[in-house]
């Protein structure tokens, strides 16, 4: 079990679909006061996280921050030329 209540840690692993970081800060307090903030990709386990980050902490006014940043993800725009061409063809006509 941690025995200090004030504390800062981040971590970052790469993953194939992007980069995945933790972050957690906490401060001295009485009893535990949990804050999360997850990504949407991992919101249906945020309970089942802050269940576990409970456990392991019992006391202190926690920050837990979970992100991904999905760089490998960028899809390509493609531009719909027979549309755009259309449109142009349209406005010259007016």
């Amino acid at each position: 079990m941690i025995q200090s209540m004030t504390g800062y840690g981040k971590s970052t692993v790469q993953l194939k679909s992007g980069n995945l970081t933790i972050e957690i800060k906490s401060l001295n307090s009485k009893n535990i006061d949990l804050n999360t903030r997850i990504t949407n990709s991992v919101k249906p386990k945020e309970l089942l996280i802050r269940k576990h980050l409970s456990d392991k902490l019992k006391r202190g006014k926690v920050d837990f921050l979970l992100y991904m940043d999905s760089t490998n993800n960028k899809k390509s725009s493609l531009l719909n030329t027979t549309l755009i061409n259309t449109y142009i063809d349209q406005l010259r006509g007016l």
